[in-house]
């Protein structure tokens, strides 16, 4: 461990949100397991465009990103971005950045919108805008769905402005892919034409 993060611990009681380790987020072993390897994913099919992910949803990634969603470990956004970017400097040029937005409730919870906080750390970097199109209904937590219980609940909760841009979705995990698939035809009704999405993990069900 290093002094700087001896100190943090003592001082703060800090540890790693990968592993629990004393000290910074994330420690040198975990930082050791974020290497991205950027694959297309199997639910690309029923999204209906590419979608490319950094890795397998699994310790650490999996614990680091539900530390920056539902944690307030915000500090976390520039080692997930990280990964994003990867990702997304696979996929084609478009015109703009679009983070799939949490429900309401879920955004007041959190007080803080992740996906958006992602897109915008990598639009940063590529020199991309980040655009909210979509907006969202009300919904339930899909951490106690199954996939078509999932598939049934998105069903035509997104909106989107008409436009003509070049899109590439932007989300943290894709599961069933509903959500994702939901998005990409909410986008295409509007006039958008959705390159690809980026994720940082797979969690397939």
């Amino acid at each position: 461990m290093k002094f700087s993060d001896a100190a943090l611990d003592l001082l703060l009681g800090a540890s790693c949100y990968g592993c629990g380790a004393p000290g910074a987020t994330p420690c040198v072993a975990c930082r050791e397991l974020l290497v991205p390897t950027v694959q297309t994913v199997t639910q690309s099919l029923k999204v209906g465009v590419p979608v490319l992910t950094a890795m397998r949803y699994g310790s650490p990634v999996s614990t680091l990103i539900i530390a920056h969603k539902d944690r307030q470990a915000w500090q976390l956004c520039g080692v997930l971005g990280a990964l994003l970017l990867a990702v997304l400097q696979a996929l084609p040029p478009v015109d703009c950045l679009v983070p799939v937005p949490s429900t309401p409730q879920a955004e007041r919870e959190r007080g803080y919108d992740h996906t958006k906080a992602l897109a915008l750390w990598c639009g940063r970097r590529m020199r991309v805008p980040v655009r909210g199109l979509l907006s969202s209904g009300v919904g339930s937590d899909h951490a106690k769905l199954n996939a078509n219980e999932r598939m049934r609940e998105v069903s035509g909760r997104f909106r989107a402005p008409p436009g003509h841009s070049q899109v590439i979705l932007i989300d943290d995990v894709i599961t069933t892919g509903a959500t994702a698939a939901e998005c990409v035809h909410t986008l295409r009704t509007a006039g958008y034409g959705v390159m690809g999405a980026g994720m940082i993990a797979d969690a397939a069900l």
